[in-house]
């Protein structure tokens, strides 16, 4: 009977302490994700800010011209098929938008990518060309340092399990799967999240849940980001 008293003693140690030291998956918001990329960055944090927004609005504005947007060690963001075939449709487009369209919502997609792929320089390039109503565009060193910081910022809430939650903008997220699918790093783009609201069941927070097949915008995990989650 002591014996059994003991084992059950130890046994209930071990899930008490595995219960303890398992932290919950949080959501790290919109200023959360300023200030850590200012943190150890040569940036203040009112520029972190205006470098966010700029890179939300240049990549947004990219994805609208049909273009995928290409980050290195991260991944790439694209335009969804059924978003590109109807963004085709705007009169308002010139013949090279209106090419990217075709090719987002009728060709494969290395085709695609042949032609229609923003890169790192090429998006620090649109960012350093938004206007911010400052009179006070960042240098395009500030955008890589930004940018390079974002990318290790979100990389390491992804490795954690927490949400990197962007407002206006959307949610990254890593997804527990199987085999081949293996933790993939998922992004829920903001128009979508109308569709549903849930809860994370871990911390009872809130959360946006973009409706299936809706989402406008595709996120894939670069090989980098993939190894480091997996």
């Amino acid at each position: 009977m002591k014996k059994l008293l003991m084992v059950l003693a130890l046994v209930l140690g071990v899930a008490t302490f595995s219960m303890a030291s398992a932290e919950p998956a949080s959501a790290m918001n919109k200023g959360e994700l300023v200030d850590a990329i200012a943190d150890g960055a040569d940036l203040s944090k009112a520029d972190a800010k205006r470098a966010l927004d700029g890179f939300v609005s240049a990549t947004e504005s990219a994805l609208k011209k049909g273009n995928s947007v290409q980050l290195i060690g991260f991944g790439s963001f694209s335009i969804s098929k059924r978003a590109a075939r109807t963004a085709s449709k705007s009169p308002d487009l010139s013949a090279r938008e209106r090419g990217c369209l075709w090719l987002a919502g009728s060709a494969p997609a290395w085709l695609h990518g042949l032609f229609c792929t923003v890169t790192d320089i090429e998006l620090i390039a649109l960012m350093a060309k938004s206007d911010d109503g400052t009179g006070r565009p960042l240098s395009p060193e500030q955008l890589k340092i930004f940018l390079d910081r974002f990318k290790s910022v979100t990389t390491g809430q992804l490795v954690k399990r927490d949400f990197v939650d962007i407002e206006d903008f959307g949610v990254f997220i890593v997804e527990e799967g199987k085999g081949r699918n293996l933790n993939i790093v998922e992004f829920d783009d903001a128009d979508s999240f109308a569709a549903r609201v849930g809860r994370n069941p871990q911390t009872g927070k809130e959360i946006k849940i973009a409706a299936n097949g809706k989402n406008v915008v595709k996120f894939k995990a670069g090989a980098d980001l993939s190894k480091k989650v997996n």
